[in-house]
């Protein structure tokens, strides 16, 4: 009968032992919010600019969190996880737009955020001057047509044109922006 009694005794205890493991236990990690505020020389929020939050451990850095600056030129790091743990980081801005830091910046700023902070890192940006420049000679006189299409596309910001006489031709002079019609 002992033997009988030691395995009865040994069963609930394992079963416990297994349910215990089963469980989803949660730990919450201290959360600290950080936001990039990307704004222009007039203090003016500057949306669309790729903000990247890397996280420094142990010598190494991980991409942990990214966003996009709004219209009002804030990117939030790990808003729908309630902010980010704790730690040391630092913010790295890309740009796919007309922008780039403005004199004086830095990329790759470092931040440390701590359980309950509440942290914006401004970012100044200037427009980019990365416009591609062609000269060329018009093959017949320019008219007030193609000056008024190529004024039009201009104003939309796809093309930049400017012009003189030239021999009674117009010479042009052509400019891209990224994103812009070549």
């Amino acid at each position: 009968m002992p033997l009988f009694r030691r395995q009865f005794t040994l069963l609930p205890a394992f079963g416990l032992l297994l349910g215990a493991v089963s469980c989803n236990v949660t730990t919450t990690s201290p959360l600290g919010r950080l936001s990039a505020k990307v704004i222009d020389a007039n203090d003016v929020g500057v949306q669309g600019i790729l903000l990247d939050l890397y996280k420094v451990e142990g010598g190494r850095s991980i991409l942990w969190r990214a966003s996009l600056s709004s219209s009002d030129g804030i990117g939030e790091f790990g808003a729908s996880d309630g902010g980010v743990i704790a730690g040391e980081y630092f913010i790295r801005v890309r740009f796919v737009t007309q922008y780039e830091l403005a004199p004086g910046e830095s990329n790759d700023r470092p931040v440390t955020v701590n359980e309950g902070d509440n942290i914006v890192v401004t970012v100044r940006v200037v427009p980019k001057n990365n416009e591609h420049e062609v000269a060329q000679i018009a093959k017949e006189p320019a008219n007030k047509e193609t000056l008024a299409v190529l004024e039009a596309a201009r104003e939309m910001g796809v093309l930049s044109v400017g012009w003189h006489a030239a021999n009674g031709h117009a010479a042009m002079l052509k400019s891209w922006r990224i994103g812009g019609i070549p």
